[in-house]
This record gives C-alpha cells, structure tokens and sequence, in this order.
C-alpha cells in the first residue's frame, strides 16, 4: 500500500507543512469516530455471502484462486474537509458520523453540496502520479463525487484516455444528512467530467442515497460495499483502482 495524500504531504523540503500537518489529524480523528461506531454497531467481522476474501499485498492467495489486485486511493482534501478543520481549530465539536444534526456540524452547511478538491487536495492527489504510473491498471473506478473523481483524474492524468475511468455508486461515502456527501446531478458531473463513464449511475438526476435528515445505515454502507466487491469479482479486469 501507498501513503495516503496526507501522509505524503505533511513535510515539503524537510520541514512540517501546517495545511497537511491539520488535514492529517482532522482524517485521524475522523476515521476514529467511523470506526468507533462501526465497532459498536457489531459490523466489524461480519462474514457475508459469497465471501470475498482480501489479502495483503504480500498475502499468499489459496492454490487456484481467481486473483484480482485492487488499488485504493482516497480522496484528497475537500473543501468540506478544511471547513471541518476551522471548525475544529476554534473549538467547535461536532461528529463526522452523520449523527449530528446540529448547527455545529459544518457538514451540514447547505453550500457544501458535493464539494471538489481544495488547492492542497490537488496537491496531494498530484503527488500519487509517481505512485501511480509505476501501476498497470485496466480499469480505474471511482466514486461520481466530484472529491473522489477529481482525484483520480489528477494522480492517473496519464491513463486518461486509455485506460477506462468509471463511476460507481457502490464507493461512495455513506449518503444523507450531509450535503457534502449529495452528489451533483448528472449534467453537472459530464460537465466537470467528461472522460468519466456514467452508464453505471441511476438515470434520476436525483441523488438516490440523499435525504436531509436521514442517515444511510452503517450496515447497509457494508451491504453496498459487499455488493461492488462481487460485481467488481465479476468483471474481467485483474488490476483495477
């Protein structure tokens, strides 16, 4: 595996980068708060069927096993993302888990429908280009939030055009009471992203995982998971990102 963009961002030239250095810890702590409700929601561990069985990279794979290599990138920073970190850095407490209704919870804000990357997000997706040209890819999936498609068009801009980019709703973050996470509708997403096959999106221009004050379930977040794993089992690609 790959540093994430964070990671790799957080020193330039041998001295810390304060912009990567919060949007580094603001990740941290917001995949601790995920992993605590995953935790508590019994969906750690959870066996489903079929099965589908992922191995480290150095993993040995069961004799005769259908191997598939998977790649995964996550976003870089987001504007949702640095507003989460002013919040923070003035005190303001809020959760990242979509349980919090409040005021607080920058998310929320309605002018942060599916937002792209910020300068540092670019940035950071940039810098995955050396990481990413030493891949052979035949197929890149990503989600259609422009964060997720931004990123993979910016740190794969060589296979562009080559190489198949394709959007999924099976990858997204989990859907509703944060606008950050309401995708755009679908003549805006051609327009950002014309190389990006859609043909896999519900034709509604309507986000189908939207709604303002519901959360989608962590276990049906699993479910949707589970679900592209098989599809993406059944594809013919054997290297994909």
């Amino acid at each position: 595996t790959h540093p994430e963009p964070s990671q790799m961002n957080a020193r330039k030239g041998g001295e810390a980068n304060p912009q990567s250095s919060h949007a580094a810890h603001a990740t941290a702590v917001e995949s601790q708060q995920h992993l605590a409700k995953l935790r508590a929601e019994g969906l750690v561990g959870v066996r489903r069927s079929p099965a589908v069985k992922l191995l480290a990279r150095d993993g040995a794979a069961p004799e005769g096993a259908d191997v598939l290599t998977l790649h995964l990138v996550r976003h870089g920073q987001g504007f949702h993302n640095l507003l989460g970190e002013e919040y923070r850095r003035h005190g303001v407490v809020f959760s990242s888990t979509g349980d919090d209704l409040s005021e607080n919870n920058p998310y929320r804000r309605p002018e942060l429908v599916d937002p792209p990357l910020t300068a540092l997000g670019r940035t950071q997706a940039k810098s995955l280009r050396r990481h990413a040209r030493a891949l052979s890819p035949q197929l890149v999936v990503a989600s259609p939030l422009s964060r997720a498609a931004g990123t993979v068009f910016l740190a794969f801009a060589h296979a562009v055009g080559t190489v198949p980019f394709l959007a999924h709703e099976g990858v997204r973050e989990q859907g509703g009471v944060h606008t950050c996470d309401k995708r755009n509708d679908l003549d805006d997403i051609r327009q950002d992203f014309p190389s990006l096959d859609l043909s896999h999106i519900e034709a509604s221009h309507e986000d189908p995982l939207w709604h303002d004050v519901q959360r989608e379930t962590s276990a049906r977040v699993c479910e949707r998971a589970h679900e592209f794993l098989l599809w993406l089992r059944a594809r013919p690609e054997r290297e994909v990102v």
